[in-house]
């Protein structure tokens, strides 16, 4: 099974949300995986590694980082870098191979 947490906006808890459901499907004995396929700026995904002690491969479970805590479309286009949706979807299709649930 998969969740896609989504928000409106920054900093409207995604992050928060995600890591209590992790916690609590973790509780029930599934094995979760996390993604956060695309970040700008913030630690995030590292904290969801480590708060859930997620052992994937980390540029799976966080393919796409920019430095600035912007849009992703602005952020990578003064990073000059482009996200793959491509490289997304393979970096899912391997994490959900290892995990009965994924957020």
């Amino acid at each position: 099974m998969n969740y896609f947490i989504t928000g409106t906006d920054t900093d409207v808890g995604k992050t928060v949300v995600t890591y209590v459901l992790g916690l609590l499907l973790q509780e029930q004995g599934h094995n979760v995986g996390v993604m956060k396929p695309v970040q700008c700026a913030g630690e995030d995904a590292e904290f969801l590694v480590n708060a859930l002690n997620i052992k994937d491969a980390f540029h799976n479970v966080n393919p796409f980082y920019a430095d600035e805590p912007l849009s992703p479309q602005l952020a990578f286009h003064r990073a000059k870098k482009t996200i793959s949706i491509p490289q997304i979807l393979k970096s899912y299709q391997l994490l959900s191979k290892c995990h009965d649930m994924m957020l």
